[in-house]
């Protein structure tokens, strides 16, 4: 069934491509369907006379004959009713992301932009003074061109780069996606340079010597773009190649639909993939050694690609960890910066999985802003009465920029023997011995502690905090309720090595803030945390962080359950009254001219000489705007600002008014009659013809 959806598919692309070059999707009735490319041919010339590109047309017009041999007589928006599932349509209009801040219900209206930043909205309460600053652990806006924070929107749009199918540019980490991705890559910009990553990607099973077994590379597919993903099927049989665009982030998941054939005597599945970097940057391991660093020309950590997650679909919580997937990294060639990464995954823990399964190497702007550390706990007990000792293994896992997470712990002790000790015992009458029976035991343990840290730069320092409350999104893993414990921690995250436990107590070392049950999927109804938080908050604004500590207080005798928090959509909101200094009101003088009629209007900006509002700006006020004749000369008017909190502040300015439009003289023929001595006089009234100047005619 599952080839059958495929086959069907692929043909629809196929056609879809070939409108999309050949017609450029003149007909109306695909327009409705389809998004606007303003007939426009996206690919070059060139591009389109290349062999790759020949053959993979060639290859869809075959099969698109061979399986829809009637399409002529059928209209384009019958065609995709019938092949494409309604989850898969898209509309080009929709580029604009609801934000996430509206899981407050917080007014648009009453946003106070100038207090934006890359994660955070302030919005101003009625009253005039109480602010609710909501914070996203990860970016809500990015710089337009103007500069300018703006909303940032994941949804993926048609290409205006050549050979480049869809783009998303709204975004600080924008991309572009290609018709093979395999042969040009993904090309990421940042606000600091260009790279391109997924070139050359290839799937090789390997043995534990090195060997390759077999090898395939990706195939050429055109892909499917639902809102923010953008899918290419079947790029080796049963393998689809996805990509996620999030929020500074761009989540790239190799999908095994079905369980793969293993060549006999495999150990791993290697995928691979060639990565360039602008030149002076690098690719290393983070200090954990789990996760890949990008480093930029000032050896700054400027991309991170966290530890590869890799999970079966249907149940996120069954999730390889570091002894079954991890990289591998080379550098290919100095001269041009390239590298080549490798997701290695074993193949036994393959060989026991429920299918589909993920493989998930994302790349992320640096951040740390969320992850989590896993406590695995092993104690065999034997009796100390009998000369044996405690046998104890405690290791730590650390995962950064990765989802937050918390388990149903495991907690399990049983006995697993008896063990017979000749002991011996003092009696009033001496000693004697005898044997006695203990217990010998056996005890496990694994924990999982998230945490996610939001940005409080936005926040002023002498703010007085009146509330915090946290809103949890969980995106799946374990159903049932979690009753969780939150916290917060004076330690910032960034928990780079996997073997501290003291970075491990310290996500839960702040104190209880409050808490909740987490059940299934969704977005939790938020919660208002203890005043601990509020002083807590208080104390680390000069920190510009503020950290969640997640835990769940639920244990079980059978295996960890895990529950995975969305880090994109948790969010905090702090309610705060800015303790700020007063606006500054600053003056320049002025000189405005008179119009023809007239008639001056005088503007804010031509007297405002850099007025401060530390609270932010309301509103700026003129006490005279309009000016006629009777204006003309020196004027003092007063500007006047608001700051959002209702403070205001005044200067006055000089503005001078000018008559600078000549005045009209217009003059008419006329005939006089000399007198008997031969003279004539006339005056300047008998030659107007209407002369006149707005300001009126002074001689």
């Amino acid at each position: 069934m599952k080839n059958n959806y495929l086959k069907v598919f692929s043909v629809f692309v196929c056609l879809l491509f070939s409108l999309l070059i050949v017609d450029s999707l003149k007909n109306d009735e695909a327009n409705e369907s389809m998004p606007n490319f303003e007939s426009k041919n996206i690919l070059s010339e060139e591009f389109q006379n290349s062999p790759d590109y020949l053959l993979f047309k060639n290859e869809c017009d075959q099969e698109e004959n061979d399986t829809y041999p009637n399409k002529e007589n059928v209209s384009f928006s019958d065609f995709l009713s019938a092949v494409i599932p309604e989850k898969l349509k898209i509309d080009a209009t929709k580029n604009i992301a609801e934000s996430k801040i509206n899981n407050f219900k917080v007014n648009p209206e009453s946003e106070i932009l100038a207090k934006r930043d890359r994660t955070a909205k302030h919005y101003l309460r009625a009253d005039g003074k109480t602010i609710d600053a909501i914070l996203s652990p990860v970016s809500v806006h990015y710089r337009n061109d103007q500069g300018e924070w703006d909303d940032i929107s994941t949804i993926l749009t048609p290409s205006d780069r050549e050979a480049y199918l869809y783009a998303n540019i709204k975004n600080n980490l924008k991309s572009w996606f290609p018709l093979d991705v395999s042969m040009l890559g993904i090309k990421i910009a940042t606000p600091k340079n260009e790279l391109v990553m997924g070139k050359n990607l290839k799937m090789s099973w390997v043995n534990s010597r090195g060997e390759v077994l077999n090898s395939k590379e990706f195939k050429k597919t055109m892909p499917i773009v639902n809102q923010n993903t953008i899918t290419y099927l079947n790029v080796i049989p049963s393998i689809d190649n996805q990509y996620i665009v999030q929020e500074d982030k761009i989540k790239h998941n190799i999908i095994l639909n079905e369980k793969p054939l293993i060549p006999e005597g495999t150990d791993f599945l290697f995928f691979g993939e060639e990565v360039e970097l602008p030149a002076n940057w690098r690719i290393e391991f983070d200090q954990n050694l789990t996760g890949l660093v990008v480093l930029n020309e000032n050896n700054e950590v400027y991309l991170e690609i966290p530890a590869p997650q890799v999970y079966e679909e249907n149940e996120v919580q069954i999730m390889a960890d570091a002894n079954f997937a991890s990289f591998e990294l080379t550098k290919l060639n100095a001269q041009t910066n390239k590298y080549q990464i490798i997701t290695k995954v074993s193949a036994q823990w393959l060989n026991e999985r429920t299918y589909p399964v993920i493989i998930d190497p994302t790349i992320v702007l640096n951040g740390n802003t969320s992850g989590y550390i896993w406590q695995d706990y092993e104690r065999y007990y034997s009796p100390s009465e009998c000369g044996y000792a405690d046998i104890t293994a405690v290791t730590y896992n650390a995962y950064n920029n990765v989802s937050a997470r918390i388990s149903l712990n495991r907690y399990y002790s049983y006995n697993i023997g008896d063990t017979y000790c000749y002991r011996y015992y003092h009696w009033g009458w001496g000693w004697s011995g005898h044997y006695h029976t203990y217990y010998q035991r056996q005890y496990y343990q694994d924990y999982y502690k998230g945490w996610i840290k939001y940005n409080t730069s936005s926040i002023p320092d002498n703010t007085t905090i009146n509330g915090v409350e946290f809103s949890a999104n969980i995106s799946g893993g374990y159903t049932s309720n979690l009753y969780t414990y939150i916290y917060s921690s004076s330690s910032p995250g960034d928990y780079t090595t996997s073997t501290n436990s003291s970075q491990y107590n310290s996500i839960s070392g702040g104190g209880t803030l409050g808490a909740t049950n987490y059940a299934n999927v969704g977005q939790a109804p938020y919660i208002t945390l203890n005043t601990t938080a509020n002083s807590r908050l208080q104390t680390l604004l000069p920190n510009d962080y503020f950290q969640i500590g997640l835990q769940s207080g639920n244990n079980t005798s059978g295996a960890a359950q895990i529950k995975t928090f969305d880090t994109n959509a948790s969010l905090l909101r702090v309610t705060y009254e800015a303790a700020c200094a007063e606006p500054v009101a600053i003056c320049k003088t002025a000189i405005i001219s008179l119009d023809a009629t007239g008639n001056a209007t005088l503007l804010t900006t031509d007297i405002d000489n850099g007025s401060t509002a530390d609270c932010g700006l309301q509103t700026l006020t003129l006490s005279k705007t309009d000016f006629t004749c009777n204006d003309i000369g020196e004027n003092t008017v007063t500007l006047t600002i608001t700051d959002i909190n209702g403070v205001s502040s005044s200067c006055d300015a000089i503005v001078t008014i000018e008559d600078n439009v000549l005045p009209q003289a217009l003059a008419k023929d006329i005939t006089v009659q000399l007198d008997e001595f031969g003279n004539a006089s006339i005056t300047a009234t008998d030659i107007d013809n209407g002369s006149n100047d707005a300001c009126g005619i002074l001689s």
